[in-house]
């Protein structure tokens, strides 16, 4: 007997490439190496129930509106992260610099463009078959990472529904991960060499496919919503290390924040700064030998974070990448 054909998703891959105008497929620019993906072609089945003389309760199942989510599980790479970050900021990427590069983003405020951010073409491969999604805008960027791991980092999608094109030729990033180690916080003007674990949470609260009846099941818009900064920290309690104080955390005392995550190979850096930091929720941690202490942050909108406007922080991206994003 001849052996069935079996597909492997280590031979996967994914791409992506920011669209000119919005659901107007575009080739990868970029090749993100990735733990997972997760695809979810959202089709709503619509039933008729109603009562015709037999006791049944669907009649008919006819489709409904059909859109995508899709979401990516990766290592924090700085060569391509930049896309994520104008995803959820939306703002342009100002570079600076010869080599080096300096990426300044922050959020895009335009009443003309209801401050809609850039939208993106997505091409992955499961070992079997490829599919791409067009018109992808991004409900978040989750980032995680703690001291003796890796930071690892989720990027959520919304867009079109998919489509099979022919494989596209994928040149795989060389770019080196960033390890959890190599994260560091200041407040108020002081580094902290207590920070243990975090996460970040970049959030366009609200983002959802907009549906009209114009004879079409696919969105007629992806409509991201505005944005919300969050996070959570582990702070080392130790003397001599005020970064993180009970105090700060239970009275409003917004602090300048800057978190930066530091890539040792090539020496590029990622620095969010949250000008108002409101920390909250403190909690001892009494699990292991040493005293640590939990705690939640969000930023609070400032006009030093903003082009126009306010928002709740910036981003600076320092790596080889001279284009902007």
């Amino acid at each position: 007997m001849t052996a069935p054909q079996d597909y492997a998703p280590s031979n996967g891959y994914f791409g992506l490439g920011v669209e000119t105008a919005w659901d107007t497929p575009v080739v990868p620019g970029f090749w993100i190496p990735y733990k997972e993906w997760s695809w979810d072609p959202t089709l709503k089945w619509l039933a008729d129930d109603s009562i015709s003389g037999s006791p049944v309760v669907t009649r008919d199942l006819v489709p409904g509106v059909n859109y995508s989510k899709f979401s990516l599980k990766h290592k924090l790479f700085l060569d391509s992260i930049g896309n994520m970050l104008r995803g959820v900021f939306g703002g342009t990427d100002t570079v600076t610099g010869t080599g080096p590069y300096t990426h300044t983003i922050k959020l895009l405020n335009n009443s003309a463009t209801a401050s809609q951010p850039p939208s993106y073409t997505l091409d992955f491969f499961d070992g079997s078959v490829v599919r791409q999604v067009a018109g992808c805008r991004m409900p978040s960027l989750n980032i995680t990472w703690s001291a003796d791991g890796t930071v690892d980092c989720t990027s959520s999608f919304i867009g079109m529904p998919f489509t099979s094109p022919s494989a596209p030729t994928n040149t795989q990033s060389t770019a080196h991960m960033v390890p959890g180690w190599g994260v560091t916080i200041s407040v108020s003007g002081t580094s902290s060499l207590t920070i243990v674990s975090g996460s970040l949470d970049i959030t366009r609260v609200g983002t959802d496919p907009i549906f009209t009846g114009t004879n079409q099941q696919s969105p007629h818009n992806v409509f991201s919503g505005p944005l919300q900064i969050k996070g959570k920290g582990k702070f080392l309690i130790e003397s001599g290390d005020s970064t993180f104080s009970y105090a700060n955390a239970l009275s409003r005392d917004q602090q300048a924040t800057v978190l930066t995550f530091n890539e040792p190979v090539s020496a590029g850096t990622l620095a969010f700064t949250l000008t108002n930091t409101q920390f909250m929720d403190p909690k001892p941690d009494l699990s292991k030998k040493w005293l640590l202490a939990d705690c939640t942050f969000e930023g609070v909108a400032d006009s030093t974070d903003a082009s126009s406007g306010i928002s709740p922080g910036a981003v600076v991206l320092v790596n080889a990448q001279s284009t902007a994003y």
